[in-house]
């Protein structure tokens, strides 16, 4: 499981808010270190700065306990993030059948923490060039399918960090349900995308067939890092 990925928490109310987040970029600051993660715009949607948090699973954990939803939550700000956000609920696309809907749905917090988190850093490419095919995979600390299996998704010794590999271009129905938004796509340990959402099947087909994604909402990481830069931040894996 690649390092790097985190829980985003509301700290006003101590919970998490079911999006994940990837720190993609840590430096040495003061006494300790700032890193910056990258997450979805639609899931820390203001720039109060008492409001976020992130909390890091300790070195080699992969799932929280309470004890560690509580005092390893290292305090955020919002840095950056998309002019707006594209997000809505998932509603039916029309006159298009390409599998992909790139958006622009991201903002990066800046975490500072006495030690260095584990970082999982940008791909360097366009997540637009790559092969459909090529093997990746979706990172998550929480979805309702998990928490079918292990209870609601407000327990945190329920969240764990877990993996959802597909060939790119694909639309598995495990890929976009709630609780994946704000979680990274990942190929080779390199982030190439940003998970946001997705587009659901024809009303008809909901009513007589059931309910899938035709089509991933997803934020290129090329695009991160251009708008980043037009706003002060300058992110590595640039081209």
């Amino acid at each position: 499981m690649p390092p790097g990925v985190v829980l985003i928490v509301d700290r006003k109310t101590q919970t998490p808010v079911t999006c994940s987040g990837t720190v993609i970029q840590e430096a040495p600051s003061g006494g300790g270190f700032r890193a910056y993660v990258l997450t979805a715009r639609h899931c820390v949607d203001d720039d109060d700065p008492q409001r976020w948090g992130v909390v890091a699973p300790l070195a080699g954990a992969h799932a929280f306990t309470e004890p560690a939803l509580v005092e390893h939550t290292f305090a955020a700000v919002r840095m950056a993030a998309s002019p707006w956000t594209s997000y809505e609920l998932p509603v039916v696309r029309r006159f298009s059948s390409d599998p992909i809907d790139w958006v622009d749905d991201w903002a990066i917090l800046a975490v500072d923490s006495p030690a260095p988190l584990r970082v999982l850093p940008l791909d360097p490419g366009d997540a637009e060039a790559l092969a459909p095919g090529t093997p990746v995979s979706l990172i998550a600390y929480f979805d309702w399918q998990f928490g079918d299996v292990h209870g609601s998704w407000y327990e945190p010794t329920h969240l764990a960090l877990h993996a959802h590999p597909f060939g790119w271009t694909g639309v598995p129905e495990g890929i976009s349900q709630q609780g994946h938004s704000g979680s990274p796509i990942v190929r080779d340990g390199r982030v190439v995308a940003l998970h946001s959402g997705a587009h659901l099947d024809s009303n008809a087909c909901r009513l007589f067939c059931g309910t899938w994604p035709v089509a991933l909402r997803l934020v290129n990481v090329a695009t991160v890092r251009r708008e980043a830069e037009q706003q002060g931040l300058h992110l590595g894996g640039s081209p």
